[in-house]
Formats: C-alpha cells, structure tokens, sequence
C-alpha cells in the first residue's frame, strides 16, 4: 500500500464512487417521493409530508445498523457492499412501479426499502476505510468520503428539481434516472478489492438498543471515543433538522415554492463540502480538535443568523455559512471514531455510533413534526431554539471537559501572541507515549508545543523549575492537565505525550527512564 499522503489506493476511489452514487440516488429519490406526496396532498401539509418522510428514511438506520456492524465484523465488507449495490437495483425498480400508479402508502414502502439498504451498507462502507488506507490517511480519507457525500447531496437536490420539471412533474418517469444511477453503482462496487474479515465472533441480538448500550459501555473509560461519538450524535440531530426545517421555512418565510425551497440545503451542501475539504486540509495526518470548536461556534452563530433573516440574500449567507462549520465539525469527530475504535470491534462501534446518529435524527423529525403541529412554532423560530441548545452544550462541554478549554486557551493565547514555525511534526507518532523535553521552563514553550500537537499532552514540572504562567491561563486549565512532580511522585506513565519542562536529568526519574527505553519517543524541543 502505498503511504504517501497524497496517494490513496484505487479501491478507495471505487469505494468513494460507489458510495456517492449511492447516496446521489438516496437523496433524489427522498426529493421525489416529497415532491410528489406533496403535490398529491398539497403544500398546506408539506411540514408533516416532511416529517413522515424524514421518519421513515430513518426508522431502517435504527433497526438494522447495529446487526449491520456485527456482520461487517464477521464477512468481508467488499461482499456486504456488492450485495447491497444490486439490491437497490430492485428497489429502485419498485419504487417508479410505485410513481406510476399513484400509489401513496407503496411510495412511503419503498422509501423504507430504499433507507434500509443504505442502513446495511453504512457500517462496511465507514469500517473498510481503515482496511483500504493507511492510518496516517485515515483523516483525509474521511474528508474525500464526507465532501463526496455531500456533493451527492447538492446534485440530488439539483437534479430531484429539475427532472421533475424535465418530466413535467410525472414522477414515475424521473425516477427512472434512480434505476439507472443503481446500476452504475452496482457495476463500481466489483471493482473494490476483496477485503479480510476482521474475524469477530459476536453474535446477533434482536435486541438492538441492548446492542447499541452494551457497544458504548465497553468502551465508556475512553473519554476522547465518548466525546466524539455523542459530539457527532448531535450534530445529526442540529443537521437534520436544519435540512427538515429548510423547505417549510423557505415556503413560510421566504415565499417559495416547494420546490425551489429544496435549493437551500442545495447551499448548505455546498458549505459542507467546503468545510470538509477546509478539514481535511487542516487536519492532514492529525486530529485537529480546533476545526470541532470552531465548527460549533460556527453552528451558534449561523442558526442564529436564519432566525433573524428576512430576505432570500441573508438567508442564502447563513446557509452557507451553517454548511461550511458543518463541515469543519464533522470530520474529526468521524476520524476520532474511526481512530480510537479496535479494528475487532470498530464495525460495532460504528453501528452502535450509527445507531445514536440515526435516534437524533428520528428526534429532528418528531421536534419538527412537534413544533409544527402542537407548537405551531415559525420554522425560523425552531433555528433559534438549536442555536441556543448548541450554545448551552457548547459551554457544558467547555466547563466538563479539560482538554476542551484547554484547546481553546491554548490556541487563543499562542496565536494573538506568538508566530509558531514547525518542523518534524511527522516525528509525532500517532499512539504511544511521547516524551519531550524542553530545556527551559516557560509556559511559552508549553503552548506554543501544544499548538502544533493536536493529540492530548501531559504537563509535567520540575517542582524546583519556576514556570510562571498568566492566571488566565493557568486557571481555565484543568489541575490534572499540568502537574509538579519530584522523584519520588512520578510512578505511571500514560499513554499521553509528556513535556517535561525545566533542565530534568531523565535518569532521575526511572519509571520515565524504563518508558524511554521500551516503548516511547523521546524529542528534545
């Protein structure tokens, strides 16, 4: 397998292909069924055509993800994929039987079939990533999957639009163009190579919440996979209702039709391409968790911006301004996922990650569905409620987690004061632990290290070292985060990257010194 950065294997891009045209037909055909269910029962009930619909297209994500995952973990994903390509063959085939007999509730059957093959494809689609690129890849890799998803996502909301119009609204002939992008990503999945089966033995359980709690609590002492997974969690919640909420508010608020309301997430789309080429960028080999914090301030400030909006051109900024953070959100928290997750288990988590994905989104078409039909809430008034949530959460996550603040003082109080030049970062291993010293003992050297390192670094000082740093600083970092220690305090070392300040003999320490010698680099700075 080829390592440099800028080369990926050619299975990824037939695994990128294939999944763009899978979810370029989810979303076409998502727009066609509303488009016709709307024009069938009109645009007085679009918010509850809607919302039924976001149901349904979520319900299969739910049900099936997490056996999904275990059989992900059990036959080779390249199988899974070829098997689910062809499958949507037939479905697509049924759902234009559907259009052309006006049939409403066979419509609403065949989006159900149509979300569950995309349900079993999600866990061998996000597990056979790590299989296919090396680890060093794995966040550009997720860039180009989530950047190409989306450019599903703007085509489908372009061409569901204008096929209808091309068609003259006869739904049973644009879905047509359904089966035949079917076929194209049946004949892209044959030439993925064959992948190993990571060989787990877990067994299936019709009990799939069960599942989902027991694929979480095993894996609870992780902080960084916890954070990452209930981080993403929410932002399908804020997503899907964003999406959900976009045509009811472009029909009430911004006088368009139903049609031309489907352009707005045309826009975020965009932005979230934008935003996760812009992550993946900033990322390269690493986790960047300064692209999560200002994707959610980004989020904050964009809802709040479509509450306020009162003219198509405003509103067209905040969307793109909405997309472009979400984009910037999401890539590392999938990566994080992917990354702290045992290749034996990694197709679990990620159905148990899926599971809570999908749940938040059932949530968005309830609260929307709530806030329209018991509420009777604007839907520019549902923007402002999430960007109030998003804020609320921003701060618990702020206030509850150390590294959090951490990387936000540090990045604030490096870059309005210091220009930082690096070399050699690529000496930064991925895992184990690292050991830096630093011969003089100043905070500058500490923050100006941590801006450039996105992985969690432990602060360890000389008691007999002055390091002085602004009360500011020291008190919005968490007390575990730096720590003095003599010879006698220092007995674990985890598998963090330690910086040792202050002018330190290492043979003083010899649970340090042990470390060093078996497992550890060690980089003088």
């Amino acid at each position: 397998m080829n390592t440099k950065l800028d080369s990926m294997p050619a299975s990824f891009h037939w695994l990128n292909i294939t999944q763009f045209l899978g979810a370029l037909n989810d979303n076409i055909f998502k727009f066609i069924v509303m488009f016709a269910l709307i024009s069938y029962f009109g645009d007085t009930n679009a918010s509850t055509i809607v919302s039924v619909v976001g149901m349904l297209f979520v319900i299969p994500f739910i049900i099936i993800s997490p056996p999904a995952g275990i059989l992900a973990d059990r036959i080779s994903k390249q199988r899974i994929t070829i098997f689910v390509k062809l499958l949507e063959i037939v479905i697509m085939t049924a759902g234009t039987i559907a259009f052309l007999l006006r049939l409403p509730y066979l419509i609403y059957g065949v989006l159900f079939l149509m979300s569950a093959q995309s349900a079993f494809f999600g866990p061998a689609k996000y597990g056979i990533l790590p299989e296919l690129v090396e680890t060093t890849q794995l966040s550009r890799a997720n860039s180009i999957i989530v950047c190409f998803t989306f450019l599903a996502i703007i085509f489908g909301t372009f061409l569901a639009p204008v096929t209808s119009a091309l068609t003259h609204s006869n739904y049973g002939i644009a879905s047509v163009l359904c089966i035949i992008i079917a076929i194209a990503g049946a004949i892209t999945s044959f030439r993925i190579l064959p992948t190993v089966p990571s060989g787990s033995t877990k067994k299936f359980s019709l009990f799939v919440f069960k599942d989902v709690f027991c694929g979480i609590r095993d894996f609870r002492h992780d902080h960084y996979l916890m954070f990452a997974i209930f981080g993403s969690m929410y932002y399908y919640l804020a997503g899907a209702y964003l999406q959900l909420n976009l045509i009811p508010y472009g029909i009430e608020i911004l006088n368009l039709t139903h049609e031309h309301s489907s352009y707005l997430f045309l826009i975020a789309a965009i932005g979230i391409g934008i935003g996760s080429i812009g992550s993946g960028k900033l990322s390269a080999r690493h986790f960047e968790f300064s692209s999560i914090i200002f994707g959610a301030i980004g989020l904050i400030i964009g809802l709040a911006g479509l509450y306020r909006s009162s003219n198509l051109i405003s509103a067209l900024i905040f969307v793109l301004f909405l997309g472009i953070s979400s984009g910037l959100l999401i890539i590392p928290l999938q990566s994080l996922i992917q990354f702290r997750s045992p290749p034996q288990y990694r197709g679990s988590l990620l159905a148990a990650s899926n599971v809570l994905n999908w749940i938040a989104i059932l949530f968005a078409s309830v609260l929307l569905y709530y806030f329209n039909a018991y509420l009777v809430l604007s839907p520019k008034t549902g923007f402002i409620i999430f960007s109030i949530m998003t804020a609320s959460l921003f701060l618990i996550a702020f206030f509850s987690i150390p590294y959090t603040r951490y990387w936000i003082v540090n990045f604030w109080a490096t870059h309005s004061r210091f220009v930082v030049y690096v070399h050699g970062i690529d000496a930064i291993p991925l895992s184990d632990t690292v050991i830096i010293l630093c011969p003089t003992p100043s905070w500058h050297e500490a923050l100006a290290a941590a801006a450039t390192i996105s992985r969690p670094i432990q602060w360890h000082i000389k008691q007999k070292t002055s390091f002085s740093m602004p009360r500011y600083v020291a008190l919005l970092i968490a007390p575990h985060v730096f720590s003095r220690w003599d010879n006698q305090s220092v007995h674990h070392i985890p598998s963090h990257i330690l910086f040792i300040s202050g002018e330190t003999i290492l043979e003083d320490l010899p649970s340090i010194q042990s470390h060093v010698r078996n497992s550890t680099t060690r980089i003088i700075f």
